[in-house]
């Protein structure tokens, strides 16, 4: 089912428990660095849950942010580049949250992402979240990362 399980996507990016949300990544186009990765909610963490174990808006914000990274990464990897040491989120603009509710326990959901605009810095990416293949959140995250090297050149 997964590319890269959660043991390989944390190899890849810094998060752990609690804070690791994503799975694993399920598929990569990394020629256009856009893909997606799957979690179940409150399966693998706790973090961020409510009292009744469900995952709240807010919270899809990072498993957006994750899902980029990881698929980010990969596509760097898949096209013999060198991934930066270090990234961040620098921002989260135009989120939409389609449902009324948080998202219950056990619930499988789907992040893809799409790297719109790159430059030797930033990224910019186009993410949602689906459950049930619906559309549930969506927004623009605006990264840091350096430009790459290729490996030829570090070696």
């Amino acid at each position: 089912m997964y590319l890269i399980d959660r043991e390989g996507i944390q190899k890849i990016i810094p998060h752990r428990q609690p804070m690791l949300l994503i799975d694993g990544l399920m598929e990569c186009d990394t020629s256009r660095y856009t893909g997606s990765c799957g979690l179940t909610v409150g399966e693998n963490y706790n973090v961020a849950l409510e009292k009744d174990s469900s995952l709240p808006a807010f919270a899809l914000i990072e498993v957006m942010a994750q899902a980029a990274a990881a698929i980010i990464y990969y596509s760097i990897l898949g096209n013999n580049l060198q991934p930066p040491d270090k990234g961040l989120l620098l921002s989260v603009r135009n989120f939409k949250y389609m449902r009324k509710a948080s998202v219950p326990k056990g619930t499988f959901l789907i992040a893809h992402t799409t790297v719109e605009y790159s430059d030797d810095k930033y990224k910019q990416v186009s993410a949602y979240v689906t459950m049930n293949n619906e559309i549930i959140s969506e927004a623009r995250l605006s990264l840091f990362a350096p430009l790459p090297t290729t490996l030829k050149e570090n070696s």
